[in-house]
């Protein structure tokens, strides 16, 4: 794969997208004017840029895209790596319940087992309370 495919590729999954049009249509290009700079090897850089600054709804991070190494974090770890590029795949609101999930269990994971046993009592007592 060269890399131009390689960096499409990555702006395909980035966008959730699978055809050559849908991206052309996101870049602002007509299919047929991807297709040349494909045919060329002329990767549209600067398009890419731009759509990462004036959507960043959409959460294209455009350094990973052109060069397939990303600006934001790099890691040596496969599986932290793994969960970015899945992080990168999900939603704004999916990726903010990850983050309150993620930092709901970082809370739990820093607790002595006395102090989860303590909040598991109090939760119980709670619950059971709103049982009678």
């Amino acid at each position: 794969m060269d890399s131009f495919d390689a960096a499409l590729l990555r702006l395909k999954q980035q966008l959730k997208v699978t055809e050559d049009k849908e991206v052309a249509a996101r870049l602002g290009l007509s299919a047929s004017a991807l297709n040349m700079r494909k045919k060329r090897g002329n990767f549209p850089t600067k398009e890419v840029f731009a759509l990462a600054a004036q959507s960043p709804e959409l959460g294209v991070d455009p350094d990973w895209v052109v060069t397939g190494t990303s600006s934001r974090m790099e890691t040596d770890d496969k599986e932290e790596a793994y969960l970015m590029q899945c992080y990168r795949l999900l939603s704004q609101h999916d990726k903010g319940m990850l983050l309150k999930i993620a930092a709901t269990m970082a809370d739990v994971a820093n607790l002595s087992g006395e102090e989860i046993e303590r909040r598991l009592g109090n939760y119980n007592a709670g619950r059971k309370k709103g049982k009678k």
